[in-house]
């Protein structure tokens, strides 16, 4: 959103509105961030309801541990989009993120079987953490504290991609 908005020039008109730069980026971030949760909700009850998988854990975790893996994956889109000049640009850097990021984080293989530098680099990957919350409670019915060393590694990629976007999006709008 917020390349279209430079390539539309629109993202000029937004700089001079009373707005702060922590509202713009809610503003970019939140409608993208209830879409996501809607979404979500709606695999969820098709999971549930259409295939019969039968969560063992607390649903209200896994809620709660899938906003946080959005707001990972939505900070990470603003720090793509903050690098990219055009949409085009900014799909293909979606792309080449996107990529390894299913190949890499155990999603397709298994993360035991790959070779030592890449299963290192694999924890360098939000949504490795993510798969990893998923099965521990849809699978294994695991609580908080099993789960905790999985949520750490969310929350500390969460952390440093959201805190590189904001300080790569503060630069752009001041440079």
């Amino acid at each position: 959103a917020v390349v279209r908005e430079r390539e539309l020039g629109t993202l000029e008109q937004l700089f001079v509105t009373p707005v702060g730069r922590s509202g713009l980026l809610l503003g970019k971030l939140v409608p993208y961030a209830l879409v996501g949760f809607v979404s979500f909700l709606s695999v969820m009850v098709v999971m549930i309801y259409v295939f019969e998988v039968h969560i063992r854990g607390s649903i209200a975790l896994l809620l709660a541990l899938s906003l946080l893996f959005m707001v990972c994956s939505l900070a990470l889109g603003l720090l793509v989009s903050t690098v990219a000049k055009t949409q085009l640009e900014g799909f293909q850097f979606a792309f080449v993120i996107m990529l390894p990021s299913v190949l890499l984080s155990g999603f397709v293989f298994p993360r035991s079987e790959m070779p030592l530098p890449i299963y290192l680099i694999s924890f360098l990957i939000p949504v490795t953490y993510y798969i990893e919350i998923l099965r521990g409670v849809v699978l294994r019915g695991a609580d908080l504290a099993d789960l905790m060393p999985w949520v750490m590694g969310l929350t500390l990629c969460g952390l440093i991609v959201l805190s590189l976007s904001v300080v790569r999006f503060q630069k752009r709008l001041t440079g």
